[in-house]
């Protein structure tokens, strides 16, 4: 499906601690539009990871809206923000979240089943995405056999396979080399390139600026408060 423009107008989210309420997120706003990528740098604990969440559904706004084109995402219901995250989603998470005890081509292949394909083409579809980033010849092997750099290609690969308009990755070059992170980041661009919309958080923000992945940057600064420019 074609990109469209990711909205966040005035979006807080807060939670209940032991302490009294926490403010991760406070009013934020901005949109991007297809084929653009935002990088979101700050301290560990800023609110990056809760954007991506946001972004992709995975959280609910405590208050304020998370659109992507007409469709407030903030307001639909489980079911609907289930087939959105399958249809159009594609998530690069830290530490990479691979099912353990499965292979590397049934990881991939997971990620086709909400688009209704055939098990033979999943499998087909999920072999040539690994293929395409030199784990090919892993592809039955368990995850948990993999090195973290073959892990993080196999993540790259689930995240992409369906060819998704929305890509949000969270430090995609953390714990591996340099070529595997130069490899992420040029498979990340290559998708912005085809117009899908990039959202990257990234505690190596030159290595991210050298790869073309940031049109606008999201400055977390502590307390709920982000500047986007």
């Amino acid at each position: 499906m074609p990109a469209e423009t990711l909205s966040f107008s005035s979006v807080s989210k807060r939670y209940r601690g032991r302490a009294g309420e926490v403010v991760v997120l406070g009013k934020l706003s901005f949109a991007l539009a297809p084929g653009e990528a935002l990088l979101l740098v700050g301290p560990p604990g800023s609110g990056k990871s809760t954007v991506l969440a946001l972004a992709g559904a995975l959280l609910r706004p405590t208050s304020g809206a998370v659109r992507y084109g007409e469709r407030a995402l903030s307001s639909l219901p489980e079911h609907a923000l289930a087939r959105f995250r399958g249809a159009e989603v594609g998530f690069l998470f830290q530490g990479f979240r691979l099912l353990r005890g499965w292979t590397a081509l049934e990881n991939v292949a997971l990620a086709l089943v909400p688009k209704g394909l055939p098990a033979r083409e999943r499998a087909a579809r999920a072999t040539a995405s690994l293929e395409a980033l030199g784990v090919g010849a892993r592809a039955s092997f368990r995850v948990n056999d993999l090195s973290g750099g073959e892990q993080q290609r196999v993540a790259l690969a689930r995240a992409l396979v369906s060819e998704p308009s929305l890509v949000l990755a969270d430090e995609p070059t953390s714990n591996v080399d340099r070529p595997t992170a130069e490899l992420v980041l040029a498979e990340l661009r290559r998708r912005k390139d085809c117009g899908a919309t990039v959202l990257v958080a990234s505690h190596d923000p030159a290595l991210v600026r050298a790869a073309g992945l940031c049109d606008r940057m999201a400055y977390f600064e502590g307390e709920g408060r982000v500047r986007v420019e």
